[in-house]
């Protein structure tokens, strides 16, 4: 990955994968470490090499801890490419949790570095990047698993199974448990009212709410509103107080990426990384489409082959593929529609073809509502031919398919889900990888397993390293 790094524009380069506590730690991070710098280190260095792989970082070092209760301590573990896992600590029984274990091994090593046992896992949902280390680390500590009654079938070793609106103990610390579905069914988070916190696992970001894998926007608006209007009282009213950051070293992950390395120096020169960071927490994306050339050179482009990124939900791109020859219009991974045909509108267009890299709704979302407006056919895998919203052309893993005289390569890369596929354009030497790919690591495995995604990441490579590759999205 040393010839490619794979950026966003300017208003939206990197998205929040880990969040923590209160707003002025953002000012004081900035003035304090050198967020330009920090975030520029990003391109060069993965996150567990800058974290010394397992090391915990506490956090007294990025926030002041006067919220936070003194016997209750929060020390942050960093696990797989773009992880925490959160150690809860109580200084005066001795009791130790951890929230979200992705894996087992950091949060060993942090537990052996301070000399501390393990009573209580908590899970905020089932997904594999949050309870990987469940097993490992209840059969070493005998811990308890705390999660969801609605998960008890899918969340690994679940013990004490809680309910929307219970209150729960975790060592003299009352814990409100919130109910809050959306990325998946049986999503809860913890909130501990007297340390002014809240574990919202990936229901919340920086920028945005958690993708949408099993619920619905609506029933996540609903339910999220429900819990703010609750706890009105509390340092999470009205979200204002609670701006969740990270450390330095990992404060952004990319959510949306594009094309080669000089890209990312000519943008930090023109368009003042800093400011344009910051910026990520005052302004949400607008609904404007942004010409690929704006941020890279065209000479990578065929002269006929134009992609234009279009802001989708707060952290997403569809990619609008336009042949000047012929004046065919493509779009690639329409997560909603509006944004898509206010794009098509304001150029005169219509719309060919729908190119779907998976069936996740933040990638689907928009199809059925351009298919009806414009005809347009939707081209996706095989194998999620059931689960992709309106799809016309089913293709494998090896079949060339054409756009408008383009070759398209389709290349099948699971593990984020098993029907994944890619979309190569070796004439336009760009390829749309979906979530299977991202600046710090892959994408998070749903349904596939990491030897699935790492034997498409050594495909990827063998590419890159040729140069068949410039563009990546």
């Amino acid at each position: 990955m040393q010839a490619i790094s794979k950026v966003s524009s300017a208003a939206s380069l990197f998205r929040c994968s880990t969040k923590l506590t209160s707003q002025p730690c953002v000012s004081q991070l900035s003035l304090r470490k050198g967020l330009a710098s920090g975030v520029m280190k990003l391109f060069s260095s993965p996150l567990k090499t800058m974290f010394d792989a397992g090391r915990s970082v506490h956090v007294s070092r990025f926030c002041s801890t006067s919220n936070i209760p003194s016997s209750l301590q929060i020390e942050l573990v960093p696990c797989l490419a773009d992880n925490y896992a959160y150690i809860l600590h109580d200084e005066e029984t001795g009791t130790v949790g951890v929230v979200d274990p992705s894996e087992a091994v950091p949060v060993m090593n942090a537990l052996k570095q301070n000399g501390q046992n393990l009573t209580y896992i908590l899970n905020t949902h089932h997904h594999y990047d949050h309870t990987g280390g469940n097993l490992e680390l209840k059969d070493k500590y005998g811990a308890k698993v705390v999660g969801s009654a609605l998960d008890r079938k899918r969340i690994p070793g679940i013990d004490i199974a809680l309910n929307d609106g219970d209150k729960w103990e975790f060592a003299g610390h009352e814990v409100h448990v919130m109910e809050t579905p959306g990325h998946t069914l049986g999503h809860i988070s913890f909130y501990f009212p007297g340390a002014r916190a809240v574990f919202t696992g990936d229901t919340l970001f920086s920028l945005s709410c958690g993708k949408l894998f099993e619920g619905t926007p609506e029933q996540k608006s609903r339910r999220l509103s429900l819990s703010i209007e609750q706890r009105k009282s509390s340092q999470l009213r009205e979200m204002q107080a609670i701006s969740k950051v990270s450390s330095a070293a990992s404060l952004f992950r990319c959510s949306t990426k594009l094309t080669s390395q000089p890209c990312v120096r000519q943008l930090s020169l023109r368009k003042g990384l800093a400011s344009g960071v910051m910026k990520l927490f005052s302004s949400p994306l607008k609904s404007r489409s942004l010409p690929v050339s704006r941020f890279c050179s065209a000479s990578n482009i065929s002269s006929s082959l134009q992609i234009e990124l279009v802001p989708c939900l707060a952290d997403n791109y569809a990619y609008i593929l336009h042949d000047e020859d012929t004046g065919t219009v493509g779009v690639v991974d329409p997560s909603e529609a509006v944004p898509v045909m206010d794009a098509l509108h304001k150029n005169g267009r219509t719309l060919s073809y729908i190119l779907n890299t998976h069936h996740h709704y933040d990638h689907t979302g928009g199809n059925l509502e351009l298919k009806d407006k414009y005809g347009a056919k939707v081209v996706g895998s095989a194998l999620d031919r059931k689960r992709i919203p309106g799809i016309d052309i089913a293709l494998n893993d090896g079949d060339k398919w054409e756009f408008a005289g383009h070759e398209v390569h389709v290349m099948e890369t699971p593990g984020h889900t098993l029907g994944h596929i890619s979309f190569y354009f070796p004439g336009a030497r760009a390829v749309f990888t979906g979530d299977t790919l991202f600046s710090l690591s892959c994408g998070k495995l749903f349904e596939g397993t990491p030897e699935q995604n790492l034997g498409d990441e050594d495909y990827y490579l063998s590419r890159f390293r040729s140069g068949v590759c410039n563009m990546l999205f």
